[in-house]
């Protein structure tokens, strides 16, 4: 999967003259049958009762833009039916990009949580929790949807609550083959870093 680019299809799409080609940039995409279940790790501390879940301060600041899958769906459809689109280059994406700190309340929020969100500095946190490279947040990805939205009328078929209320829905439903690589857990090594961490939590 690291061995294409997504930029030289797009060329091939766009200068076929016998090919009306448009293309749809996709943000992250969560929702059912999501295989990078995306939010999986945070669903999966709270589904276990985890009463404080951390997060490097980085990821949490860290911001990208998002859909629910049917957007997504949705967007592919309106471009695909609409001779405006051909030549065109759209993305696609929720219109604010959210940190994913906020993502992580409004999955307690959704769950009835009572925990906290612990954020801290990488260093502090338990090995598998710290970011591999100390830049690697700082460069969000955020798209400007707004092409799409006023040439050919999109707007989501699925709102931010309603696709993340589905998507944790199917978690539940649909079990991870291994919770604990895709949650990527070590529940005794969060419970011992906690316990060295002062301080009152960022969220």
């Amino acid at each position: 999967m690291n061995d294409y680019d997504k930029i030289l299809v797009e060329r091939v799409a766009l200068n076929d003259r016998d090919l009306a080609g448009s293309v749809v940039r996709f943000p992250m995409v969560h929702g059912e049958r999501d295989g990078q279940r995306r939010f999986y790790a945070i669903w999966k501390r709270i589904a276990d009762g985890r009463r404080a879940i951390l997060l490097s301060n980085g990821f949490a600041a860290f911001r990208s833009s998002r859909t629910h899958v049917d957007n997504a769906a949705h967007a592919v459809a309106l471009v695909a039916t609409d001779d405006r689109a051909a030549g065109r280059v759209y993305n696609v994406g929720e219109t604010d990009a959210l940190p994913f700190g906020e993502w992580a309340a409004l999955i307690g929020k959704q769950m009835s949580w009572g925990g906290q969100l612990v954020v801290r500095q990488s260093d502090e946190m338990p090995a598998h929790l710290r970011d591999e490279r100390p830049d690697m947040w700082e460069h969000h990805l955020v798209a400007d949807t707004s092409r799409i939205r006023r040439e050919l009328g999109y707007r989501e078929a699925v709102s931010r609550e309603e696709g993340l209320r589905r998507t944790l829905a199917w978690y539940a439903d649909v079990p991870a083959p291994d919770p604990k690589t895709a949650g990527n857990l070590d529940y005794d090594a969060e419970d011992a870093a906690l316990v060295t961490i002062r301080g009152p939590a960022v969220h």
